[in-house]
């Protein structure tokens, strides 16, 4: 049974709302695309256009991460672990935890990718993603 806290955090992932309350990168990140793409809750079929969308949302991240200084200062090739179909991850410096550089290849926008990981880390809370 999902509880009404978890339901009311779906329901403002799936409408598209900004998320008040949270300091979070992660939630910061959603609420500043949310803010400056709406989010479409119809199955996609003009993949043309969303690529296009996919492309201004990127260029977005970028101007929001630069401003933020959010860019990852250690990414070092001899830390290379592995990747799959999606993302290639990395040893951090403490080779106690991974870094996953994902190029959000099988989502059609970037808002849906950066929606799929708080829906994640409400399900899968002992996996929490950053």
């Amino acid at each position: 049974m999902i509880n009404s806290d978890t339901r009311k955090k779906l329901a403002d992932i799936i409408h598209g709302n900004v998320i008040e309350g949270q300091s979070d990168t992660l939630t910061a990140a959603c609420n500043n695309l949310r803010s400056s793409f709406a989010t479409n809750t119809k199955i996609r079929k003009d993949f043309d256009n969303q690529s296009t969308i996919k492309e201004k949302q990127k260029e977005h991240l970028i101007d929001f991460i630069s401003q933020h200084q959010l860019w990852h200062p250690d990414i070092r090739e001899d830390k290379y672990l592995s990747e799959g179909g999606e993302a290639k991850i990395y040893f951090e410096a403490d080779n106690k935890t991974v870094l996953k550089l994902n190029d959000a290849i099988y989502y059609s926008t970037w808002l849906d990718f950066f929606n799929s990981v708080p829906i994640h880390n409400l399900f899968l809370a002992e996996l929490h993603i950053r």
